[in-house]
């Protein structure tokens, strides 16, 4: 008995205590304490360096550091955990929220250096593709939560084809998403995010078309003013092609004007 109470108090800590301490971690992420959980998951792997949990520690290091805007030290965290062959199940946990690092860093860029902002924006379409692609494979495996997982990969990856203004490819991705039906809880928001990348890629009728299929699908929606602003772009847009194809046609293209204006007006009545 003096044997194992000696080897227990000399010994690293059992591995109860350190699940403890990882899962304390978890709650503190949960709830938002992303400052307590970062300090937390930096303490268990020098505490336990031997736990088969580190890695995982480190992953949800890197969240903390994303939801903390600390997007250098969350690069550098998540880079290495990025490897499918060492890590097969979290690589693409790790590649999705590398992109939201880089896109973090991409938005710090100096705006007097556009190429470098373009390839710090690339860098981030790169590991958000990749997240989206290795979560496909696991999906491919039944893996239901990849399944979810490449789903908001996709999402992610879209958002930042649109940060890039590449709004077309946005669009396409936002609309496989929509067939799909692949993210049943945030429909509304895939679909008013479809409408607007279609409108910003010119493609206004067809964006129009999503509107009036948002407002009969989310009749009290969150996202209708957003909706209906679009519609009011979309118009104003409509009225300057008019105006211009038609200079003879001065009457025509000022109640085209106008009821881009009584669209806007919709937008700030609300």
């Amino acid at each position: 008995l003096q044997a194992r109470v000696e080897a227990l108090a000399n010994g690293p800590p059992p591995e109860f205590v350190a699940g403890a301490t990882f899962h304390g971690a978890a709650v503190n992420f949960a709830n938002a304490k992303f400052a307590e959980a970062l300090a937390k998951y930096q303490a268990f792997a020098k505490d336990h360096p031997t736990s088969a949990l580190v890695p995982d520690a480190a992953l949800r290091a890197g969240f903390c550091q994303v939801q903390l805007k600390q997007f250098d030290e969350a690069a550098k965290t998540l880079a290495p955990l990025t490897d499918a062959n060492k890590y097969p199940k979290t690589a693409d946990q790790a590649l999705l929220w590398l992109g939201k690092a880089q896109l973090g860093i991409a938005a710090a860029a100096d705006p007097n250096n556009p190429a470098d902002r373009d390839a710090k924006l690339k860098a981030a379409l790169d590991s958000l593709k990749k997240a989206s692609e290795r979560a496909g494979q696991l999906a491919g495996q039944n893996d239901a939560d990849a399944k979810l997982r490449r789903a908001d990969a996709l999402f992610e990856y879209a958002d930042a084809l649109q940060v890039a203004k590449q709004f077309d490819p946005a669009a396409q991705t936002y609309e496989q998403l929509w067939n799909e039906q692949a993210l049943p809880t945030r429909r509304e928001e895939l679909l008013a995010r479809l409408a607007g990348a279609l409108g910003a890629a010119g493609k206004l009728d067809a964006s129009n078309q999503r509107c009036d299929e948002f407002r009969r699908t989310f009749k009290d929606g969150v996202l209708t003013p957003v909706v209906a602003f679009r519609q009011a772009e979309n118009a104003y847009a409509k009225a300057v092609e008019f105006a211009k194809a038609n200079p003879n046609r001065g009457a025509d293209a000022k109640a085209k004007f106008e009821e881009a204006g009584s669209r806007y007006k919709e937008v700030t009545d609300k």
